[in-house]
């Protein structure tokens, strides 16, 4: 299985996780804010449920791979903005490289199923 969730260590991300790291990688965010991110990026194959992305950022927060710092705001509710540690980064790294491996497999495969079509025709 691409990702057997029984197999995953501690110091590994969900899938999920996975992606909210790379996205705080690159700047802190909210979590709406997230879950618009993710919507775009997967052009609609995966819209994801807000519910969803605020469970991952409380395991995130919960795990210390990220930290939320509030921001008071004088009209509307305050806001979460959520911000990567280097734990966090320590944790991103390992799952990128556990990704990766499992990405050179499909690729493999893909080449396999290429070279199939392509001797058929």
């Amino acid at each position: 299985m691409f990702w057997h969730w029984r197999l995953l260590r501690r110091n590994l991300a969900s899938p999920v996780e996975f992606i909210i790291l790379l996205l705080l990688k690159e700047n802190p965010q909210y979590g709406y804010e997230l879950a618009q991110r993710i919507g775009v990026l997967f052009r609609g194959f995966w819209i994801p449920n807000v519910g969803t992305i605020y469970h991952a950022l409380h395991r995130l927060e919960k795990r210390a791979l990220i930290e939320c710092k509030l921001e008071h705001r004088t009209r509307g509710l305050d806001r979460k903005q959520y911000v990567i540690t280097k734990k966090g980064e320590e944790t991103l790294s390992n799952t990128a490289g556990f990704f990766k491996e499992r990405l050179d497999f499909f690729r493999t495969v893909v080449t396999l199923v290429d070279k199939y079509f392509e001797e058929g025709k």
